[in-house]
């Protein structure tokens, strides 16, 4: 895979760059992509959150990625969610002939969590030889030259069925426990990891994104993520300098609580995802400098001394190149900024697709970079009220599969501003028809 440029990241198509996280490492792309200035990253750096709880849309991989900014974490493994939790799915379905025990597939998900920072640790340069019974360890039960943290999983199955069939899913971590590799227990060569980590001044952690897809309607999915959830509470102990960080949906996040065997403590490390108006406008501000800087070198220079980590600055850089007012789509006179981020739900997917849109909506007028229209402000927000509000019932789409067709047959029939009980009236009489509709109280 060719290696990503700020030039791919901020171009004319999307000016303030892409609306998802790129999967790059590459230190100057994640900085300029990710703006710190926020309440929310100074709470992850002071707690140090095993879950991030977050709208779709609202940066939860951007917080996940913003480890690789912090010069502490030595040891990063990133997991792609949907991957792991097939292994982990696949795994439960082969292992298990009884009861599936929430402890046991917590277990599991340990032991894999583990095996790949000790598979990530045996890269490291070590002159000392202090990793040398890690790496040991790891030739002796065939995952030295395996890179993949996914294929460590069928490789415990295969180990199983080496020494007897496994009876149940506890069996794996009773059989490491128990099991010496070249002269080595998993339990002391993770005792000797967290030395070395420790001794060495590092910190460890596992990187596992949301899972779009959660099927809470099969068992097999459920019983995976009640383990993760226990197994996420406790991962780190205190002082540990290893660390599980997960992101979860918020959509589905009492759902799943409803899923975790203790609730308190699987959840006690987290860090819900809310953005202020205030936060929205530099974090846009700063995407949209670094691309002038990039496409627009002169228009960059009339800004070039604005601080965009003061509010103030930001609100003045977007005040330089708005109209000073627009007439909405009803003849009201607004604010360009306020009128775009009250379409918004105040997540930053929402305002970045808004002001990508009306950039190329703008210089397809034949605007310049810093003299954006009323026009193309309207209309731009018009163009794309449709795809954010699909993009925003697509997290709801496993919770409330019928949200689409109950708004179509709800809407016409309630005035601009309605109260709760119109609301409910109207669902009664016009929502409850779509086929699998919850009760307006569920």
């Amino acid at each position: 895979m060719a290696k990503l440029a700020l030039t791919d990241i901020f171009t004319e198509a999307q000016a303030l760059g892409p609306i998802a996280s790129p999967a790059s490492k590459d230190l100057d792309i994640l900085r300029r992509i990710f703006y710190k200035v926020n309440l929310i990253y100074e709470e992850m750096a002071k707690r140090r959150p095993s879950v991030i709880v977050g709208r779709k849309g609202a940066g939860k991989t951007a917080l996940l990625h913003s480890v690789y900014l912090d010069n502490r974490y030595k040891i990063i493994v990133e997991l792609t969610a949907h991957r792991a939790f097939r292994q982990m799915v696949d795994s439960i379905e082969r292992l298990s002939k009884g009861t599936v025990l929430v402890e046991e597939v917590s277990d599991l998900w340990e032991l894999i969590f583990w095996h790949a920072i000790l598979a990530e640790m045996a890269k490291l340069e070590d002159k000392q030889d202090d990793l040398a019974m890690i790496r040991n360890y790891l030739s002796a039960i065939g995952l030295a030259k395996i890179q993949s943290p996914y294929a460590f999983i069928e490789r415990l199955v295969d180990l199983l069925k080496k020494h007897g069939e496994a009876e149940n899913i506890g069996a794996i971590s009773a059989f490491f426990g128990e099991t010496e590799f070249n002269g080595c227990t998993y339990d002391q060569v993770r005792s000797a990891a967290i030395d070395f980590i420790e001794r060495n001044d590092m910190r460890a952690i596992v990187l596992l994104d949301a899972l779009e897809d959660f099927r809470l309607d099969d068992r097999t999915m459920c019983h995976a993520i009640s383990g993760l959830l226990r197994c996420q509470g406790s991962f780190r102990f205190p002082g540990s300098p290893c660390e599980l960080r997960c992101c979860i949906p918020s959509e589905l996040y009492h759902r799943l609580m409803e899923l975790s065997s203790n609730p308190n403590k699987d959840f006690q490390h987290r860090v819900i995802v809310h953005w202020h108006a205030s936060e929205l406008v530099p974090l846009a501000a700063a995407r949209y400098m670094a691309f002038l800087e990039l496409c627009h070198p002169q228009t960059h220079s009339r800004f070039s001394h604005l601080k965009l980590d003061k509010r103030s600055d930001a609100v003045q850089l977007w005040t330089s190149v708005l109209p000073s007012t627009i007439n909405n789509r009803i003849g009201l006179v607004e604010k360009p900024l306020a009128y775009i981020l009250r379409h918004t739900q105040l997540l930053p997917r929402h305002f970045i697709m808004y002001l990508n849109h009306i950039y190329q909506k703008n210089r397809r007028e034949g605007n310049s970079p810093d003299n954006f229209t009323a026009k193309s402000i309207v209309d731009g927000v018009y163009d794309m009220e449709d795809t954010i509000l699909k993009d925003i019932l697509s997290g709801y789409r496993y919770v409330y599969p019928g949200a689409w067709q109950a708004c179509e047959r709800c809407i016409p029939y309630l005035h601009l501003y309605f109260s709760d009980g119109d609301l409910h009236r109207v669902y009664n009489m016009r929502g409850t028809k779509v086929d699998g509709i919850l009760e307006y109280d569920d």
